[in-house]
């Protein structure tokens, strides 16, 4: 920030860096960066970090609403994995994950035999390991990036109030807002866009229209995640004989609206409530995204009892997570865009092939973009 050590006594080896976004992919940008002797600060519009490592506890109940689990492939992360596992937050999840077509529950086939991990207690402690350390700034919305008078990319954005809520990133772009509406957050010498990327595109779109472009062709499916706890009346949940479910989605009318269930205490550390998740397709996601949250989670449960030929379910406990932006279908295999003469940088799971391996990666790729160019240009200026 403009006001700290490494930027009153700016030393070129040394970069001010500003993360916006606290997921995964920013979260391992910003401490490679920090590894490296760079000056970084991570915002994120969110209370607590995570992104789509987002676990919601109600009651002794614990609902993993983002990332069910994670596979690796890359050495990188097998290693990042490893780490993990010595430090104790993160398991192999050995539950049952099958796969079914349309109503055809008894048809059930397992899976291809994979190592899948899960973080323990909850998929967001993974997050909290990530983040131990840093210099994070949770609920702060990154609204404006600009040029200050010295040249350095400087940021504006706001903090929630007890009457506004959650800071949100707006709707309609920067085109015709004054950027002194909204608080400085200070200057910096690079900027890393660790979000999704319609939002990253809005915030990339008055320096780099060009990455502001690509950034908006890249879709993003939304997604109900519901999160519900129930007494198991004559064991019908118990006796379910998976842990995880695949729901095929054939292309005739009428199949159905879950495309993953998941029993939540089939992983280690968990209450052993019946607790369960249940996401929804895309499609069925984006047809129902504007009625009642009430409503949207009894046709949940209701498909999900006649998926599986359930008794119907009175929950003890329901919660919602609609997720507006959460999965690129076609995601870029590149790990970052970015304009490094004006050095903004954008990256995700989206960049990299998607899920929490690929925003690994992406931070992986953000933190050397970053890196390589601050030398380059260092260079080419004349700088030692």
């Amino acid at each position: 920030m403009s006001d700290s050590p490494a930027a009153q006594n700016h030393n070129p080896a040394q970069r001010c860096v500003a993360v916006v976004g606290a997921g995964v992919a920013g979260l391992v940008c910003a401490r490679a960066l920090a590894a490296r002797g760079h000056d970084v600060t991570v915002f994120d519009k969110g209370y607590i970090s995570g992104g789509r490592l987002s676990t919601r506890t109600v009651g002794q109940a614990s609902f993993d609403l983002g990332a069910q689990y994670f596979t690796a492939r890359d050495p990188r992360f097998e290693a990042q994995v490893r780490a993990w596992c010595n430090e104790g937050v993160c398991v192999p999840w050995q539950g049952r994950v099958v796969a079914v077509s349309g109503y055809e529950p008894e048809a059930a086939r397992d899976t291809t035999p994979q190592a899948r991990y899960v973080g323990t207690p909850t998929m967001a402690v993974l997050a909290h390991a990530l983040g131990r350390g840093l210099c994070i700034q949770n609920s702060v919305c990154v609204e404006v990036v600009t040029r200050d008078l010295g040249g350095r990319l400087a940021l504006r954005g706001r903090r929630p109030t007890k009457s506004s809520g959650q800071a949100r990133l707006g709707p309609a772009g920067l085109h015709g807002r004054d950027p002194s509406a909204f608080e400085p957050l200070g200057s910096f010498d690079a900027v890393v866009l660790a979000m999704p990327p319609s939002q990253a595109a809005w915030l990339a779109e008055p320096l780099c229209p060009g990455i502001a472009t690509e950034l908006r062709s890249i879709k993003m499916d939304p997604c109900f995640a519901l999160g519900f706890c129930s007494q198991d009346v004559g064991g019908a949940l118990a006796s379910l004989p998976f842990d995880g479910v695949f729901v095929g989605r054939p292309e005739e009318p009428g199949h159905s609206a879950l495309s993953w269930v998941a029993r939540e205490p089939s992983k280690e550390g968990r209450s052993p409530a019946q607790a369960w998740v249940l996401h929804a397709t895309p499609e069925w996601t984006s047809a129902n995204v504007l009625r009642p949250e009430s409503e949207v989670a009894e046709e949940l449960l209701a498909e999900f009892s006649r998926l599986f030929d359930l008794p119907v379910i009175a929950p003890e406990t329901v919660t919602l997570m609609r997720w507006m932006l959460a999965r690129a279908p076609e995601p870029l295999h590149v790990g970052v865009l970015n304009d490094a003469a004006n050095a903004i940088y954008a990256g995700g799971d989206w960049a990299h092939g998607g899920r929490v391996e690929g925003a690994f990666l992406s931070g992986v790729a953000l933190a050397e973009s970053v890196s390589c160019s601050g030398v380059s240009r260092d260079r080419a200026e004349g700088n030692p």
